[in-house]
């Protein structure tokens, strides 16, 4: 069953909920969920966690259904996060799906899925699992997460520096997060204003996260990603000699 996030908490407090699909290029927004997901279905009691990935489904076929069927023997709910798995995974997470979840929560993170990915279609045909895609925040969801941030710590925003943050903040939650929080420690109790030329050495301090979307994204042809980190760089000042060199390093 296909969702969005809004509808996020419901979905944890539902009689149907038993797994999530938490996919996309937003790596800050899915971990993100994930943690609201465990929060919520933890409600506080012990709660065991448990990492499984691809390459342990390829040791062992059964060691996703054996976490599922087995209690946890310290912890009242078990929390289940399957990484990195892959299409020919599918058979074994579907087989999964069908086992009784009684106090276990399973999680599979993937990053971002096409339309034709069979795990993909697993989730977003059942009805008692759902699939939570999360893509890079777009212009309208930073700028309510910005006057969300404003309200909850009395800042000031005028409109340049609003402006600036909506062109030069990262696509990715986590990384928008970490920003914001460090311009919140730059802050006097007694001056709440943001100053711009404060604002712009604050952003230029996390410009090597930028550096390196912009070498993910040139080798792997995501060209409006790249384009986006390449013109924050610019507004910031970055020496383009800089750039090359970076990528070549990488390289």
């Amino acid at each position: 069953m296909i969702i969005k996030d809004y509808q996020l908490i419901n979905s944890i407090n539902s009689e149907s909920f038993q797994s999530f699909l938490v996919y996309g290029p937003n790596e800050g927004l899915v971990r993100e969920n994930i943690d609201i997901i465990y929060k919520n279905f933890s409600k506080g009691l012990d709660c065991e966690k448990v990492s499984l990935n691809g390459k342990q489904l390829e040791d062992n076929e059964t060691v996703l259904n054996d976490e599922i069927s087995t209690i946890s023997l310290f912890s009242e709910k078990k929390f289940i996060i399957l990484e990195s798995a892959k299409e020919k995974h599918a058979s074994i997470i579907e087989d999964s799906l069908s086992l009784d979840f009684k106090d276990t929560c399973m999680i599979v993170k993937q990053d971002n899925l096409t339309k034709s990915s069979n795990i993909r279609k697993l989730y977003e045909k059942s009805k008692t699992h759902f699939s939570l895609a999360c893509y890079d925040d777009d212009i309208k969801v930073l700028s309510s997460l910005l006057e969300k941030f404003q309200k909850e710590h009395d800042i000031t925003f005028d409109s340049y520096v609003k402006s600036f943050l909506l062109n030069n903040l990262s696509n990715d939650r986590m990384v928008i997060k970490n920003e914001l929080e460090k311009i919140l420690l730059s802050l006097s109790k007694d001056d709440r204003k943001v100053d711009i030329e404060k604002l712009k050495y604050i952003l230029h301090d996390s410009a090597h996260t930028d550096f390196q979307q912009i070498n993910n994204s040139i080798l792997f042809g995501n060209t409006e990603k790249g384009s986006k980190s390449l013109e924050k760089l610019f507004n910031l000042g970055t020496n383009p000699v800089a750039i090359l060199k970076s990528f070549n390093n990488y390289i």
